[in-house]
């Protein structure tokens, strides 16, 4: 008897000797399987299938099937994001978009509630910076601030969120690098792309950008490569997702919270 099973995820497949069957998960129970009863019991990310004839299987990986996606739109008020995301052939239909308000969170909590906040079929993004051990999750307010952690360690931490109808689906990337001062940034740079020198290069990713070769260290490229491979960091059913009682992000400008 072979079983993967994963909680929060979608229906996956039971094999069983050679016959195949679905679990629908995100339930307590399931009337049976091949004539058997079973029940499943959640544990962490992943389900104890408990069967009638005692025979108990616990399989501890993640994963998701592989299914179709429909009328996914990546929700972005950055006309330069969405280029970029065009370039990896992530296959979306962008959506330009005001910035939805970010919960004052871990790194996977912004990218949760942005992704719940943007409704069925959005694909946001979330990026933050941890720079010298510290984490920066709202780095558009400080990027100012880079020049004084020159020759620091920063890793920039890049996770999308993909809301199916049902469930939030995570996926992220890190690129390590140095925290470098340009003696000049150009109009046309990304972000903090001038503030950042990736691990092993010489040139900061707006220079590579420049030069044809910022695709090399991109973790916006590598997440979505992760999610058009189905390879999620997590997937939380959205009816398991708690109502945000915390801060939020840059509050005063943040004056309307969106009831989740």
């Amino acid at each position: 008897m072979f079983i993967v099973c994963a909680r929060g995820a979608y229906p996956h497949c039971v094999l069983f000797g050679k016959r195949s069957c679905f679990v629908a998960l995100g339930r307590t129970s399931v009337p049976s399987i091949g004539g058997l009863g079973v029940r499943l019991y959640p544990i962490g990310m992943t389900y104890l299938c408990v069967f009638e004839c005692c025979i108990c299987i616990f399989y501890d990986t993640l994963i998701v099937p592989k299914h179709k996606r429909k009328c996914m739109h990546l929700l972005s008020s950055n006309p330069k994001k969405l280029e970029e995301y065009a370039r990896y052939g992530l296959s979306l239909e962008m959506r330009e978009g005001e910035d939805l308000p970010e919960v004052d969170g871990n790194i996977e909590e912004i990218a949760l509630y942005k992704a719940q906040m943007a409704g069925p079929g959005a694909v946001v993004e979330d990026t933050v910076v941890i720079v010298d051990g510290a984490i920066w999750n709202d780095i558009k307010w400080k990027k100012h601030l880079l020049p004084n952690f020159h020759g620091k360690s920063i890793v920039q931490v890049i996770t999308l969120g993909y809301n199916t109808g049902t469930h939030i689906e995570l996926y992220q990337a890190r690129l390590e690098g140095t925290v470098t001062t340009p003696t000049s940034e150009r109009a046309e740079a990304f972000g903090f792309d001038a503030y950042l020198i990736p691990k092993g290069e010489t040139l900061s990713l707006d220079e590579l950008e420049q030069i044809n070769r910022k695709d090399e260290y991109s973790p916006r490229r590598w997440a979505a490569e992760a999610l058009k491979n189905n390879t999620p960091l997590s997937v939380t059913p959205i009816d398991d997702i708690p109502q945000w009682s915390g801060a939020w992000q840059n509050a005063e400008t943040a004056s309307v919270k969106i009831k989740l």
